[in-house]
């Protein structure tokens, strides 16, 4: 195992995104002089950990604010969201031990204006592809853009996320070798990760040396 190339995808290793989410819900829901079940919201994170994102948020939006249209509600989720940019604990310091022994990329289904402003904020800069439109997009389209941009070999290429359903089976789909950070969970038969660990630090262990 040779890995010249990493694709990180902050969400859930950069940032906490259970605490992301419900920060930027909570302010959201304020905005509409609600209160944010919060019950509710831990319920639906739990129950949708493992879809793609684009569809957890989408779900997670229409049961929250029923009464809203979800386009609009979207892009005032994403407005709250820009602001959310505390990292997880090591997050700098796995960086740094990694940034000379690989290339480091950076992959967000979220809008650039986003997900750069966020990574921009928590001063972490890396090439970043994400959608520049002001929806999501499909992490097997941003990965395809990655690895096309910058000429890279998929063999020597690692895709490393924590979302089943978004990354790891994107890189299932593009036959990508990939490394889950499983935040504790259970590796699953399908879609199936190359490389699991428990947290993003641990990852430093396939570079040593």
């Amino acid at each position: 195992m040779n890995y010249q190339n990493i694709i990180i995808v902050p969400e859930g290793l950069f940032f906490k995104e259970k605490t992301s989410q419900k920060n930027s819900l909570n302010k959201l829901a304020k905005a509409k002089k609600q209160i944010l079940n919060i019950n509710l919201f831990s319920s639906l994170y739990d129950r949708y950990v493992d879809i793609d994102r684009k569809q957890e948020i989408q779900l997670m939006l229409t049961a929250l604010f029923p009464e809203d249209k979800l386009f609009s509600i979207q892009a005032d989720y994403f407005t709250y969201l820009t602001s959310q940019h505390r990292l997880l604990k090591n997050v700098d310091n796995t960086l740094n031990d990694l940034k000379d022994k690989v290339n480091i990329f950076i992959a967000s289904i979220y809008p650039q204006a986003v997900i750069s402003k966020r990574l921009e904020q928590a001063k972490i800069n890396y090439p970043l592809v994400a959608n520049p439109t002001d929806d999501f997009t499909s992490m097997s389209k941003i990965i395809t853009q990655i690895i096309s941009q910058h000429n890279l070999d998929k063999n020597e290429t690692l895709l490393i996320g924590t979302s089943l359903g978004d990354e790891i089976q994107a890189a299932n789909d593009l036959e990508l070798p990939s490394l889950w950070v499983s935040t504790n969970r259970k590796v699953p038969i399908t879609p199936h990760p190359n490389l699991h660990v428990k947290k993003f630090e641990d990852i430093a262990f396939y570079f040593m040396g």
